[in-house]
């Protein structure tokens, strides 16, 4: 691996600190001050040096830089316990259906548990569609050939259009022209051609958004694009849905109703009876984040471990101790803390603590002396240590005892400043 000359020169200064150590009795700029430099510039003296020196060292800056970016995530997951992210972890509310084929609903963090709603359907919303004439498909174009212009109104807005039909153009073609003009225009309205099994062509106009907003109409003025294709027919007239919540009758544009108290409806179909909504705590989406905190910890723990020889312990020995020093608390929730550290669920028992005592599981995890907490606190502490310090660069061959703190102090400080380490990897 080749080194810049702009790293060189930090190396040669360096290598006069690591002189006057690594040679006790030499002044800097002494006779022992060139030990280091010339092996590590691959010179025949010790080209190991070289291997040591850059990749190695490379190594070890790379593994600090990557165990900075896992415990960034891992706090990431971490916070999603400890109610630092709204409507994650503990906080997660969900809304359960007694008819999921009607109604379907979510809870936001600030719905109330307990809370309940009736809720009857008698029309859903539905967007407009226009259906036009079957054509057979391979035969010459019903629409004029030439600049072809018309209007769509959507929702009180028009918009002239035009589409040019080729001599000798097919219906397909035609038609295949026509939806282009439409779709490109992007008013709100979706074209579409069909073709059918025996050969025949039809325009589909259809509206982007439910409701009688949202409604169109269609009409020529140079050509005859609606006449000839029947685009202007309604198959699917637009309509609003129409419901009631707890007695009250609603009507909305859409299918998506947004109730005060953070609850969210979506309609699905009409109802024969009246359907149910229910606030409960979401216990499987709790259960998912725990998870994803607890793979989030063991491959950092994990990753730690592969590259012991090139990290220094000692931060990553927080993160270790903060389960540990928990361990009979989490082994009630159906966690237990393996001898490295690692995590492991029992996911029966996880899920049957938190159906019986959620409180006490979000307080032994995202409590104040809770792990997420815990783990937060250290992974910060880790990701605002100096690179130099997450790492542990390996001294080269040779090099007395009181000069290889020195080397991974220097060394790694150096590799990590501004521009030198994309050098080193140039």
């Amino acid at each position: 691996m080749a080194l810049s000359p702009a790293l060189l020169a930090q190396l040669s200064s360096l290598n006069v600190l690591l002189g006057s150590v690594g040679r006790p009795g030499n002044a800097p700029g002494g006779s022992g001050a060139g030990f280091f430099l010339p092996q590590l510039t691959g010179t025949a003296a010790n080209p190991l040096l070289q291997v040591r020196g850059a990749e190695v060292a490379a190594a070890a800056a790379q593994a600090g830089g990557e165990l900075n970016r896992r415990v960034r995530s891992l706090a990431q997951t971490a916070a999603a316990l400890t109610g630092q992210v709204p409507g994650q972890g503990f906080d997660r509310k969900a809304a359960v259906s007694s008819d999921l084929e009607a109604v379907r609903a979510t809870a936001s963090s600030r719905a109330a548990i307990g809370t309940q709603l009736t809720v009857e359907v008698s029309q859903v919303a539905e967007a407009q569609v226009n259906t036009g004439a079957a054509l057979t498909a391979t035969a010459s174009s019903a629409v004029a050939a030439g600049i072809n212009t018309f209007q769509v109104t959507v929702g009180g807005a028009t918009h002239t259009l035009s589409a040019q039909i080729a001599p000798g153009a097919t219906n397909e073609q035609a038609l295949n022209a026509i939806a282009t003009a439409i779709n490109e225009a992007d008013i709100g309205v979706a074209a579409d051609v069909l073709i059918g099994d025996d050969g025949t062509a039809q325009l589909q106009l259809q509206a982007e958004q439910t409701g009688t907003a949202n409604a169109f109409t269609l009409q020529d003025l140079g050509g005859n694009v609606v006449a000839a294709t029947g685009a202007g027919t309604t198959t699917q007239a637009a309509q609003n849905a129409q419901f009631t919540v707890n007695g009250q009758a609603r009507t909305s544009q859409g299918n998506t109703v947004i109730q005060p108290g953070g609850i969210t409806l979506q309609l699905q179909g009409t109802t024969d009876a009246p359907v149910t909504i229910r606030v409960t705590e979401d216990v499987q989406g709790a259960r998912a984040d725990v998870a994803a905190f607890v793979a989030a910890f063991n491959e950092t723990l994990q990753f730690a471990e592969e590259r012991a020889e090139l990290l220094n312990p000692g931060p990553v020995s927080g993160l270790r101790q903060a389960a540990m020093s928990r361990s009979a608390q989490l082994a009630a929730l159906g966690i237990t803390v393996e001898a490295n550290g690692a995590l492991t669920i029992a996911e029966d028992r996880l899920a049957a603590a938190l159906a019986s005592n959620p409180q006490g599981v979000r307080n032994a995890l995202g409590g104040p002396g809770g792990l997420a907490t815990a783990v937060t606190t250290a992974a910060q502490r880790i990701a605002t240590t100096p690179p130099s310090q997450l790492a542990q660069v390996p001294p080269p061959p040779g090099l007395p005892t009181q000069g290889v703190g020195n080397f991974n102090a220097q060394l790694a400080n150096l590799l990590f400043s501004q521009g030198l380490f994309v050098n080193l990897l140039a």
